[in-house]
Order: structure tokens, then C-alpha cells, then sequence
């Protein structure tokens, strides 16, 4: 939400004056960043909602090959301080306060984290355009995300490109 909120009230990124403009930011002015917390998940379920219908006019417009998808998931570590795993499961909020009580713990190939995971489904070729979009704690597997990705999938589709956090029979089974 922190980075979120400086995006937003960046005023010398034309990027972030036109996502105010389309958010209605610019009229309504940009929410407090408390309210911004509070509303975090809706805020991801918006964007999802936003680059599934971007994503589709794409595809429409023959923009990107209808055939290829790739999918992939990016660390975003949680802002502030961790909350550690002992701590968390009795309940504990440290004292050092800026505490992220959302975030999740999770290992990857560099190690653990504490924080997010952005997953994301794209295109292929002739260029690589998001399609879809799902924001999880960093404790969640990747293929179990890729489930809901496949809606988004469409019957055109023969092959999605994915490294090996994706792999079991049941997504080669949802995706065939």
C-alpha cells in the first residue's frame, strides 16, 4: 500500500497522473493511506478486473497471438518491518510498530520472505501484454494460483510456458 500511495501522489510521473484520472482520483481526491490499507484486496481484485478486460480487447484486436501464454510470480516484500513467524503465531505484534500484519512468510530460490506474490499471465507474441492478474500472500503455491488463471485461458490456447513451481498433473489436466 506504501508503494501504491507514493505512486499515486507522485505529480511528476504522467503515468500516475493519468491512473488518478482513470481511478477518478483526480476529481475525488486520493484516499488516505489507512483507507487505503483497509481496502488492499478489493484494490487487487480491481486491477484484476481491469487488465482481464484490457487483456481481452487485446486479444480481440489479434494485438498478440491467441495461442501462447506465459505465466510467472514475482517476490514483492512487505513494507516495514517483519513480523516474525514465532511472533505471528502467538499472536505478538512486536513493538517496533510499522508492522505489515497481512504479509505472509515464503521461500523461493533466494531464500524467505515476508510479503506478497504477484502472479501474472501473459501473452507471448508478438509482444508480452498481462492478461491477468492475482496478488497472494508470499505463503501461497504458486499452481495453486494458476487454477484461477483458467478462466482467462480460452479454447485457442495450446500452450502455456511456466518453470517448474508450476508443474503437477492436475494443471496439465485444467490447462489441456
Amino acid at each position: 500500500s506504501y508503494q501504491l500511495m507514493n505512486f499515486l501522489e507522485d505529480r511528476h510521473n504522467p503515468e500516475a497522473k493519468e491512473f488518478r484520472q482513470l481511478c477518478g482520483f483526480d476529481k475525488l481526491g486520493i484516499p488516505d493511506r489507512r483507507t487505503m490499507e483497509r481496502r488492499f484486496a478489493s484494490v487487487f481484485h480491481f486491477f484484476r478486473i481491469v487488465i482481464q478486460k484490457m487483456g481481452q480487447v487485446i486479444v480481440k484486436l489479434k494485438i498478440v497471438n491467441k495461442q501462447g501464454r506465459v505465466v510467472d510470480s514475482t517476490r514483492t516484500k512487505a513494507y516495514g518491518n517483519v513480523w516474525h513467524k514465532k511472533q505471528k503465531l502467538k499472536n505478538e505484534i512486536p513493538k517496533c510498530g510499522n508492522i505489515d500484519k497481512e504479509a505472509e512468510w515464503g521461500k523461493n530460490s533466494q531464500g524467505w520472505d515476508y510479503g506478497y506474490n504477484a502472479h501474472i499471465l501473459a501473452s507471448v507474441s508478438p509482444i508480452c501484454v498481462p492478461l491477468d492478474l492475482i496478488v497472494k500472500t508470499a505463503n501461497v503455491a504458486d499452481k495453486v494460483v494458476y487454477e484461477k488463471f483458467i478462466n482467462t485461458l480460452n479454447p485457442s490456447n495450446k500452450y502455456v510456458l511456466a518453470d517448474g513451481r508450476y508443474d503437477s498433473g492436475k494443471l496439465y489436466q485444467l490447462t489441456g
